[in-house]
Order: structure tokens, then sequence, then C-alpha cells
């Protein structure tokens, strides 16, 4: 995956981009691989990320039903 690439800060951000620019091996493979890692993912299966996101959704109403019974 990319998650290597998520930072936290705006600091961490510019360096982590900075980084990233000097290593055009990295960047080739990402050009190369990025869409079709994207496809892999459950956001781009419509009906698959709503149904997990409708998972979450009847989790979290559970929850509240729980706490205010």
């Amino acid at each position: 995956g990319v998650g290597e690439l998520a930072v936290a800060s705006t600091e961490e951000y510019i360096e982590r981009a900075a980084t990233l620019a000097m290593d055009q091996e990295l960047l080739n493979l990402l050009h190369r691989n990025l869409r079709q890692m994207m496809q892999q993912t459950s956001l781009m299966d419509g009906v698959k990320y709503m149904k997990e996101l409708e998972d979450v959704y009847e989790n979290i109403w559970q929850e509240w039903q729980g706490q205010n019974a």
C-alpha cells in the first residue's frame, strides 16, 4: 500500500514530499501501479463500499441504543 506516505502534520508532509521527489524509483513504481492499487480498494467498489459504510452506521446506532437504554 501507500500508507507510509500518510503524515500527521504540515512539516511531515513537506519532508515526505521532498523525500519522495528525490526517490525516482519509488515515483516510477507508484506511477506504474497506483491506478491498479486504487481499483483494488473497496472505495472503488461502490456496492461493497456502501455495504461497509452501512455496517459502520448500524454499529454506531446499536452502540448508541445500548448507551441510551
